[in-house]
């Protein structure tokens, strides 16, 4: 026997602020979330970029005083996220058998900033100048390790890194857990922080979005002919996700119900797609497969559209290959345009998005899309959001290493 899996809860950190109320007023809004980057080095002269999406003003001082210096922002916010959900989902955790509520979570980058941080201290200082704390504040594990800990979580606990594929596969896994009865909560999403090492990355691997004036903010272009990178963000969604019995016996809220997952590897380059889209189309196709799904059940998709050369025209490549001729009839949008590229934690708050939206009749835009790039011709909302009734849609995710995973998500209690 098998479960159903529902979506109860949600908590979002954003660029937009803290809340998924914040996060859905303002993508739904059309608004922009990408600023000048604060804090930069002199050596940010060298970069032909210097805006992203940073979480406004957060101080994990403020959030987590106890834990101040025990633990990375990546994992502050997936501690925050991870509260938020619990509260929106209005579990009692004193009611609830606590070795079945597990964590899935996962970080592309983790806490790398903060070890070269202390290494560098370490050369200048010796061992005292190295922080007792470091080795657990940028490994990735502590984006599920610290929500449990927090909240006395100790069912399954998972971290994965898959680059930006990472949010959908922490889900997908986590409604497996659920689904085949080794749990009945799972926490379940991504989180990741950006600092200066991480843009310097972003800019040797030639993946960031180029301009004549580097402060540029509408420079993230998704499927438009000018597109000519990425931007980087940060933050954390954690979804709850519950078992139908459970959430049924406690007369709990359904916000949506996951239906399946589906994973491949393009096994050719570590940053670059395969441009032939037949391995992303299979995972569109595996996803299908779960999810008991025909093309014509999807009613809009959540793109991956990073905006950069290859993977947006890849990406309509597959959605054609593996939806058909039914793809042209739905709204295909963007919301890095709107978000940045929240790396490993893209693909957990753009599903929450696509949740939100499925709730309110809305979709999102894809921002900055003024010339269309004739390769990239499915509807693809540009720059205004758009009253759009839906409830299954596909949430995309590709990432470096040629990770592709994808979710089918329906919004809504299905007994509506």
């Amino acid at each position: 026997m098998t479960e159903r899996v529902f979506v109860t809860g949600m908590g979002a950190v954003t660029p937009f602020g803290m809340g998924v109320d914040k996060l859905w007023e303002s993508m739904s809004t059309n608004q922009l979330a990408i600023r000048p980057i604060k804090g930069l080095s002199s050596r940010s002269e060298e970069f032909r970029c210097k805006v992203g999406g940073q979480v406004p003003d957060f101080k994990i001082s403020e959030w987590l005083p106890k834990l101040n210096k025990k633990i990375d922002p990546f994992q502050a916010y997936s501690i925050i996220a991870s509260n938020m959900a619990v509260k929106h989902s209005k579990i009692n955790l004193e009611k609830v058998d606590r070795s079945r509520f597990g964590v899935s979570s996962g970080s592309s980058n983790g806490g790398v900033g903060t070890g070269l941080k202390n290494y560098k201290q370490y050369l200048e200082k010796g061992l005292r100048g190295v922080s007792p704390f470091t080795g657990v504040r940028y490994t990735v594990n502590g984006a599920s390790a610290w929500p449990a800990i927090q909240l006395g979580l100790q069912g399954p606990n998972e971290s994965f890194s898959v680059t930006c594929a990472t949010g959908n596969t922490a889900i997908g896994n986590a409604y497996r857990k659920i689904k085949y009865g080794h749990a009945d909560f799972m926490l379940a999403g991504s989180s990741d922080y950006f600092d200066e090492f991480i843009v310097v990355f972003f800019h040797r691997a030639r993946a960031v979005a180029a301009t004549k004036n580097p402060y540029e903010v509408n420079v993230l272009k998704p499927f438009d002919r000018k597109r000519s990178g990425t931007i980087l963000s940060e933050g954390c969604g954690m979804l709850l996700l519950e078992s139908e019995s459970s959430a049924r016996r406690r007369d709990a809220k359904i916000y949506a119900e996951i239906l399946g997952m589906g994973e491949t590897c393009d096994a050719r380059n570590i940053v670059a797609p395969d441009t032939s889209g037949k391995i992303m189309t299979k995972a569109i196709q595996n996803c299908l497969e779960e999810s008991e799904l025909q093309p014509e059940d999807v009613e809009y998709v959540s793109a991956h559209g990073t905006g950069t050369l290859f993977n947006d025209p890849t990406e309509v490549k597959a959605l054609k290959n593996a939806l058909g001729k039914h793809v042209e009839k739905i709204p295909v949008s963007a919301p890095k345009s709107q978000l940045g590229h929240l790396l490993g934690a893209s693909s957990s708050i753009e599903a929450i998005a696509g949740i939100m939206g499925g709730l309110n009749g809305v979709v999102t835009p894809t921002l900055n899309l003024d010339n269309p790039d004739p390769k990239c011709d499915l509807d693809h909302v540009p720059n205004k959001a758009r009253k759009h009734k839906y409830r299954t849609f596909l949430n995309n995710s590709f990432g470096f290493g040629g990770h592709n995973c994808v979710l089918a998500i329906r919004t809504g209690d299905p007994q509506d």
